[in-house]
């Protein structure tokens, strides 16, 4: 396993077996992906981006890009992340042009715009995705559903808490996942409606323990300790009740 201490060990000795003579050009792009998400992992981005910028153009494919951003994403390096998304047209791994941004990346473009604040570039993407959309015959319903959480958090972060809400409740129920669930309570976190972020989680039948920690959240900051209260003595009974099952 490769942790956080390993870009001056064990990833450096995984780096010296697949870019052998330190010739990058010649491995494999999902390699070079996997290089790139290890050393971003490993807070070590700047070998990643080395290795990213050694790329062949016509060897990128959108995996590779969407690891790319994701990991200047975790570095906070949003208008960077952001310049390796508009760099998307023309690359596609067969040297075919005007290639459109996957799903994956643009749901990262939209936490980039998110963290860097930037709301007009953010709604431009927003309408790509719904040409997109069109283009291809689908209605909203059909989008993807990485896509449609960071659109539910880029309308709320920006104070469009109607069209974030709009979204939130287009969605199927077999789609509505916690994932779903966090991005809308933290909307209405963000915007001190803590009562109806309460009110959402009690509503849903899919939480994690995220949503849980989001649920609390609401109730201290309004004040509802009761609620808090309440919440975990059924967290208690239900951990209590698992156990005996268990045995």
């Amino acid at each position: 396993m490769i942790t956080s201490n390993a870009p001056n060990g064990a990833l450096n000795t995984i780096h010296d077996l697949i870019f052998k003579d330190g010739v990058i050009e010649c491995s494999p792009i999902f390699m070079k992906t996997t290089m790139i998400n290890a050393y971003s992992g490993c807070n070590a981005l700047q070998r990643a981006i080395d290795i990213f910028n050694g790329i062949d153009r016509s060897e990128l494919n959108m995996v590779c890009i969407g690891s790319m951003m994701k990991s200047y994403l975790i570095h906070r390096r949003y208008d960077d992340a952001l310049a390796v998304y508009d760099g998307i047209s023309g690359v596609d791994g067969a040297g075919n042009s005007e290639t459109e941004p996957n799903d994956y990346c643009d749901s990262m473009a939209l936490r980039a715009c998110i963290g860097s604040g930037a709301a007009q570039r953010g709604q431009t993407i927003v309408d790509r995705v719904h040409r997109k959309l069109a283009a291809k015959g689908k209605c909203e319903l059909e989008m993807n559903d990485h896509v449609k959480f960071s659109m539910i958090s880029f309308h709320g972060h920006f104070g469009a808490v109607p069209e974030a809400e709009r979204l939130f409740q287009s969605m199927r129920n077999t789609h509505c996942d916690a994932a779903a669930l966090n991005c809308m309570m933290s909307v209405y976190l963000k915007h001190d409606r803590h009562g109806d972020a309460l009110a959402l989680f009690r509503r849903s039948l899919d939480v994690n323990e995220l949503s849980k920690v989001l649920a609390i959240r609401a109730c201290i900051n309004g004040e509802d300790y009761e609620s808090g209260r309440r919440l975990r003595r059924e967290w208690t009974l239900r951990s209590h009740e698992a156990k005996l099952h268990s045995v």
